[in-house]
């Protein structure tokens, strides 16, 4: 009896244990919100010489709102003229090849363990891109990208240059297979872009991104 107990107390205090490492660990991705916006030689967004405005926990990315006529805006001051780098950790609960995309005005970059897998650097009145070859500009390709299960680097860098802004980040989950772009259209000159609703991409949910493993 003593010995049943006994561990049945272990056990109690091993998921007291699990229960508070995982309530330590604060989901979202840690956003820094930049004055101004630059891309340096190499085409990709760059922080250097910007002004920090301030730094806060964003639970995932999702900032494309047509109800607020995609008025993003975030740093009172800027003149819509701003910067954002999102950074953590993504966690992968099943391996395979997996799809990432963004759509955003303007420029967008996703990079997980420092490899630039989406490269949306670029003014447009919006664009989604993603690596899988299905976006706008057919002038970047990727390899496939193969997560093996575990925790992941993830950096999403996302600049506006004035005017419209907002950024979504997406991915297709390997048992999601092939399927259209969530959205489509040209400009926001007469028809803003459309929502496909029969796309499997998927918003990237905050229960897998993390501001620290």
């Amino acid at each position: 009896m003593k010995k049943l107990t006994l561990a049945f107390l272990i056990v109690v205090l091993s998921l007291l244990i699990w229960s508070c490492s995982c309530s330590n660990k604060n989901h979202g991705l840690i956003g820094s919100y930049y004055k101004g916006h630059s891309i340096n030689a190499s085409g990709n967004i760059d922080i250097s010489g910007l002004e920090k405005a301030f730094e806060r926990t964003d639970s995932h990315i999702d900032f494309w709102d047509g109800n607020s006529n995609y008025a993003m805006n975030p740093i009172e001051g800027s003149n819509n003229d701003y910067t954002v780098v999102w950074n953590g950790y993504i966690y992968i609960e099943k391996p395979g090849q997996y799809g990432f995309g963004t759509i955003s005005d303007d420029g967008s970059e996703v990079w997980i363990d420092d490899d630039l897998i989406v490269a949306n650097a670029e003014y447009q009145w919006y664009d989604w891109e993603d690596n899988i070859n299905e976006g706008d500009n057919q002038e970047d390709t990727f390899p496939p990208l193969i997560l093996d299960v575990g925790y992941h680097q993830i950096s999403v860098r996302f600049f506006e240059g004035g005017s419209y802004d907002g950024i979504k980040l997406y991915w297709l989950k390997p048992e999601m297979g092939e399927s259209i772009i969530p959205y489509n259209g040209t400009s926001f000159s007469g028809i803003p872009p459309v929502f496909n609703e029969n796309t499997n991409w998927e918003i990237v949910p905050n229960s897998v991104l993390f501001t620290k493993k």
